[in-house]
Formats: C-alpha cells, structure tokens, sequence
C-alpha cells in the first residue's frame, strides 16, 4: 500500500462516514490512518545539519591538554528524534576527559554541542569527516552520514611557535655580566689614571676636588654561552600513561623553546642530545652523541629534530661510557652555562650535572614531570624523581620543574630570568 493509496481511501472513507454518518465507515477508515501514522513514524526525516569543530588551544604542546568542541545545528525544517554522532579521534591520540559521542534529538535551528580533551603529541593530524546517524522515531529505519567539519578540520603539533612572552624582556639581551674590568655599563671600581686612557673615562668629579686624574672602570660585558644538553637515553623513551607524550618529546621540546628564547636575546647557544638510538645517528656523531653549535655546519635545530625522532624508538642506545662523559666534559668550553633537560628517570643527570657544577660550569637542570601517581609504581617513580630534584638543590644546582599540569611556557615564564638573566 503506498502513501497515496492509503491517504485516499483514508478521506474516502471518513466523508463517507461523516456523510452517512456510518460508524462502520469510519472505523474502516482507522486502518489506513494507523499505516499513514506509522509510515511517518517510521521514516527517517529529511535532514540539513551543519557541523562545526573547534581545539583549543589550536597548536598545542607535547603533553599538554587540548580541548576539542563538536556542535552539530540542525538547519532542516523537521525536528530530529535520535540523531548520533561520533568525531573520529586521530591516531595516536588518546581521550583522557569527555566523550567524541553525542546522542541527541534536534529541533529545527537548534544545537548540539560536545566536547573532550586529548592529550597532544608531536606531529600533525588531519580530521575525517564526523559520522553522523539519523534514525526514524520509531527507530526502525536509520540513515548514516558523513558531514566534514567547518573550523578546525586539522591538528598541529610542531612544538614551539614562539618563545615565552617574558623570556626575552626580563634576559639581559646578548650579554652576562663579569668581575673582568672593561667596557660596560655597570659601575665596577675606579683606579689611578694610566697614559692612553680614553677621556671618557676619567674621573672629572675627582679631578675637580684633588687635582688628580683618575679613571673609572665598569662591569665587562659578555654574551652568554650556553649548551642545552638532551637527555634522550633509553629511560626517557617511556609514556606515563597511555596517551601522553614520551620524556624524550618533552625534553626535545624544551630545548627548542630554550633555544628560541636564548637566541633571540643575542646569546651563543649549541645543543647537544646523548643516548641517541643509532637508527638517528649522523655520520659526524662522536660518541653516539649528536653536536651543534657555531662551530658545526649543523644548526642546533637539526638536534631537536633527532631527539623527537628518537621519541619513537624504544630500543637500545650507545652506552655512555666514563670514557665518553670525559670527552663530553673535556669539549664543552670553561664559562660555558650548561642547561640538561631531562626528566630524570634514573641518576644518571643527577650525577653528570654534579660532575658539571664540580667542573665550573654554570648547571640548571629543567626537568619535565614525567612519572604518573596512577598506578603503584608510578607512585614510587614519582618519589625517586622528587628526591633527585631535592640532591640536585641541595647540591646547589639549579632546578626548574615542569609541572604536568602547567604548560613549559609558564614554568620557563617564572624560572628562566633567575637561570640566565643573573
């Protein structure tokens, strides 16, 4: 029977009944009138619905939470009983908060909105339309949709897109102050006048009261030389949870945002990565440690690079030698400000920057929190950690932590003056 049918006879049958006021009419006309109704109910309605994704923040950092917003407005001009939709989530990324699934039932112009988070790894990811699946009232009939997104159809992880708002105001950009005698702008000490000293410099004032020349000497000014030295040995290659990006993304992270920060202010700066699996490995590479700074063809860069490439390997490595660590402390240069990033899984950093503070070197240690309370041996991992940052202060050295609930940028915000700006 199809819909016309059954609508004729239905009015056929009920201006029967009503004319000849039949009760045996209109109950027959009942039986098309039920199928009319459950043909209607029955039907999946015609839909127009738009769907918009939004992430915020749009370029997040490895580790760091970033939440995503579904809204689905139905534009049709009949209502939606059961409407479902799930955004498909790109691989690898893991939801940690929320659901990517919305089940709901739409009025003509009104919307449906969703959100969850994700935690970001590096690397960039493109979004498949949402899959949406419209169902009849009486939720016999279905039809399924694929609607791309507006807004956000992509997301991207490159690390570092500009260095921490404060660092490069509060550094003394492009120099460090010393106990060396010379040109400057600070105060350091006046001395007797010696012949070829430059006008400029000489003490008019006391001249004016004791008739004797003398000249005025200020704080000598350097640029400051530093290395940031990447921990990325086979310990840091483990996630915390599932989801979460790997210690050697994190470390390689850091050191691009340090590395941004600390050129931009005009200071000297190499990097160099330790405990590189050898599938990353140059053919310059010395000791199975990967080395750049102006004195290498390469650029600094190129080390981050291998150090987010060996987040992804979780084999073995060159081991570190007392052989080698010699020859990595004989190479780095006296005056040299050396920052280690590391999220101190074991001792290891904690003994080579005590080797480093006892060679005369300048040594902070930016360590990302790595280790997860979740489980048991998570607990405990996240003890060992914190009684490593508590030798490393007690030793003198310099700690910034990397809170996993605060973005690097805010923790470098707060530290990094202190680190390199004294």
């Amino acid at each position: 029977m199809t819909r016309a049918l059954a609508l004729g006879g239905t009015l056929f049958l009920l201006a029967v009944g009503l004319l000849l006021a039949a009760p045996t009419a209109l109950l027959a006309a009942v039986v098309p009138l039920a199928y009319l109704l459950a043909a209607e109910l029955s039907a999946v309605p015609r839909t127009d619905l738009r769907v918009t994704r939004a992430v915020e923040p749009s370029n997040p950092a490895p580790g760091e939470r970033a939440t995503v917003t579904v809204s689905v407005t139905n534009e049709g001009d009949s209502p939606v009983a059961d409407l479902r939709f799930v955004d498909p989530v790109p691989e690898p990324l893991t939801v940690v908060d929320g659901s990517p699934r919305g089940a709901v039932t739409l009025r003509p112009d009104s919307t449906a909105t969703i959100s969850y988070e994700f935690i970001a790894k590096r690397g960039r990811y493109e979004y498949d339309p949402v899959d949406i699946r419209v169902r009849s009232s009486l939720g016999d009939d279905e039809e399924t949709l694929q609607v791309t997104a507006a807004g956000a159809t992509e997301l991207v992880c490159r690390g570092v897109t500009a260095p921490p708002e404060s660092d490069v105001t509060q550094l003394r950009v492009g120099t460090l102050g010393t106990d060396d005698s010379g040109n400057g702008l600070e105060f350091r000490s006046v001395r007797e006048y010696q012949h070829g000293d430059p006008v400029n410099r000489i003490d008019w004032r006391q001249y004016a009261k004791t008739g004797e020349l003398a000249t005025v000497e200020y704080r000598e000014e350097r640029s400051l030389r530093v290395l940031l030295l990447l921990d990325c040995r086979p310990p840091t290659r483990q996630v915390p949870e599932p989801g979460y990006p790997t210690g050697t993304e994190t470390v390689a992270y850091a050191g691009r945002l340090l590395y941004d920060a600390l050129t931009d202010a005009g200071h000297t700066v190499g990097a160099a990565a330790l405990g590189l699996p050898e599938s990353v490995l140059t053919a310059d590479s010395r000791d199975g440690i990967s080395w750049a700074d102006e004195t290498t063809p390469r650029d600094p860069t190129a080390v981050f690079e291998q150090a987010e490439q060996a987040s992804d390997h979780a084999g073995s490595a060159r081991r570190l030698t007392e052989t080698h660590q010699k020859r990595l402390l004989a190479r780095i240069e006296p005056n040299t400000h050396v920052i280690v990033c590391s999220p101190l899984a074991d001792e290891w950093p904690v003994e080579f920057a005590s080797r480093l503070n006892a060679h005369g070197h300048q040594t902070t240690v930016i360590t990302p929190e790595h280790a997860s309370r979740a489980t048991t041996g998570g607990t405990v991992a996240a003890l060992e950690r914190e009684t490593r940052l508590q030798t490393l202060r007690r030793a003198g050295i310099e700690t910034v932590n990397w809170s996993r609930d605060q973005p690097l940028r805010a923790s470098l915000d707060q530290s990094l003056q202190q680190v390199v700006g004294r």
